[in-house]
C-alpha cells in the first residue's frame, strides 16, 4: 500500500465523519430552540475532527432516544469511547430544562400503592425494586410525570411480564432506548434517566395546537400509531393511579 492509498483513506474516514456529523446537526435543528441549537453548534465546531458522533451529556441536550439519530450513530462521551454511556457519567439531571412540557408530562406526586397494584394485575417486574423506585425518582428530577414513564414501558414491553423469560434483561431498558434492550441492555436508572431526557428534548417545539403524545411519536417511534398506544395506557394509570397533589 502507497501513501497516496493512506492519505486517501484518512481524507474518507473524515469526510464521512463530517457528513454524520452534519446530518445530525440537522436532525437537532428540528427539535432545539435557537438558544439550544447555538451550544450544540459549539459543541459541533469543536468536535467535528473527534469521530465521535454523538453524545449523551445532560448539559448539551444531546441526548435522544437513537431511533431519531443516522444509521452508524453510537451513544458515546468525552470519557468513554465505548457503546454504552454509564449512569455514572450522566450529572447535574435537573440541568435539563422542563418548563416546555404539556401540563400532562410534568411531574405529579402519585399514589404508589395504587401504582404498584395496577402493575400487579400485569404481573409486571417493574413494581419490584429497584425497577419502581428508580423510575419513580428519575422522574422526578427531570420533572416528568412517573405516569407517562411506565405507560411507555407498557406500550414498548407490556410493563415487562415476570412470566417472559428475558424479563430481568428487559426490565434493564423497558423504554426501547437506543433501539432496543436487546442492543442497549445497561440498568433501569440508566434508562429511564435517557428516556426522561428524551422525553424533555423532544418536547422541544411543539405547537400548541398538536397533541403532545403525537409530537412525541413524530421522533420517539418510527411506528406512527405508537403514540395511540401510550395515551391509551396513560389515560387507563390515571383511571387507576390518583395524583396525590
Amino acid at each position: 500500500m502507497n501513501k497516496d492509498y493512506f492519505n486517501f483513506k484518512s481524507f474518507l474516514i473524515k469526510f464521512m465523519t463530517t457528513i454524520i456529523l452534519l446530518c445530525n446537526y440537522y436532525i437537532f435543528s428540528s427539535i432545539l430552540n435557537p438558544v439550544d441549537l447555538d451550544d450544540y453548534m459549539q459543541v459541533f465546531n469543536t468536535r467535528i475532527g473527534s469521530n465521535i458522533l454523538s453524545f449523551n451529556d445532560t448539559k448539551e441536550y444531546l441526548s435522544v432516544n437513537e431511533d431519531i439519530l443516522p444509521d452508524g450513530h453510537t451513544c458515546k462521551t468525552e470519557n468513554n469511547n465505548s457503546n454504552k454511556c454509564s449512569s455514572s457519567q450522566i450529572q447535574n439531571v435537573n440541568y435539563i430544562e422542563s418548563s416546555h412540557l404539556h401540563n400532562d408530562f410534568v411531574y405529579r406526586e402519585v399514589d404508589k400503592s395504587s401504582l404498584k397494584k395496577f402493575l400487579q394485575t400485569r404481573n409486571s417486574l417493574l413494581e419490584e425494586e429497584p425497577y419502581f423506585s428508580t423510575i419513580i425518582n428519575t422522574a422526578k428530577n427531570f420533572n416528568v410525570n412517573p405516569l407517562l414513564l411506565f405507560a411507555i414501558t407498557g406500550q414498548e414491553q407490556s410493563f415487562v411480564p415476570k412470566s417472559n423469560a428475558n424479563a430481568k434483561e428487559i426490565a434493564n431498558n423497558p423504554f426501547n432506548v437506543f433501539n432496543s434492550w436487546q442492543n442497549y441492555n445497561t440498568d433501569i436508572k440508566d434508562s429511564s434517566e435517557i428516556a426522561s431526557r428524551t422525553v424533555v428534548n423532544l418536547s422541544l417545539g411543539r405547537p400548541e395546537n398538536i397533541d403532545p403524545f403525537k409530537w412525541l411519536n413524530n421522533k420517539y417511534s418510527e411506528d406512527s400509531l405508537w403514540f395511540v398506544g401510550v395515551k391509551s395506557i396513560y389515560s387507563c394509570l390515571e383511571d387507576n393511579v390518583p395524583y396525590l397533589d
